[in-house]
């Protein structure tokens, strides 16, 4: 299940919202609902979520706020910013960012179920990569400290990485991770 807070500052919005999706049918569990962009900032300094869901004009704290905070301070949170205005502006802050979708009110169940299964495809991928990761790592520090070939061999396998061991006392291994700055920059 992913964790998600919707953000909207008009109350009869956040009960559309969270009526109109079964979110556990699509793998979504609703953590929070707030009325404030500053209850949501709260929220998300002691609690883990992966999806904000947040209207973009909201009196004192925006969605915008929200976004930027979450730009700055929590990278692997997915944003998506609602609006009643298609303005540029919006939409450029927005893209500054790194918000991961930008919809307009009226909202269909559709277009959310359609935001909500994209963001749940790259969630999955960030974290079948992360896996991946921890899988080489593993293997590596039980080749090293036990000498298990037989597991290290599969769990390197499991991530994509066949290595052929021989049976001999030493071994020197060269990795050469093709687009290094993106393959570091996913993990914390």
């Amino acid at each position: 299940m992913y964790r998600l807070i919707i953000v909207d500052d008009e109350y009869l919005f956040r009960k559309k919202l969270i009526g109109m999706i079964d979110w556990a049918f699509y793998g979504f569990e609703v953590a929070g609902v707030f009325g404030s962009g500053q209850k949501a900032i709260d929220f998300l300094k002691d609690n883990n979520v992966d999806i904000i869901i947040s209207d973009i004009r909201m009196n004192r704290v925006s969605g915008l706020d929200i976004a930027k905070y979450v730009h700055e301070n929590l990278p692997y949170i997915k944003a998506i910013l609602i609006s009643g205005y298609q303005d540029f502006e919006y939409a450029k802050a927005a893209i500054n960012y790194g918000v991961s979708d930008y919809l307009t009110k009226p909202v269909g169940k559709e277009s959310v179920i359609k935001t909500l299964e994209k963001i749940k495809n790259e969630l999955e991928k960030e974290r079948n990569r992360f896996f991946s990761y921890l899988a080489v790592r593993q293997a590596f520090i039980d080749l090293m400290h036990n000498g298990e070939t037989q597991i290290s061999q599969q769990n390197l396998l499991s991530a994509g990485i066949q290595i052929q061991f021989d049976n001999t006392k030493y071994m020197l291994c060269v990795a050469e991770i093709q687009n290094f700055e993106e393959y570091i920059s996913t993990y914390p």
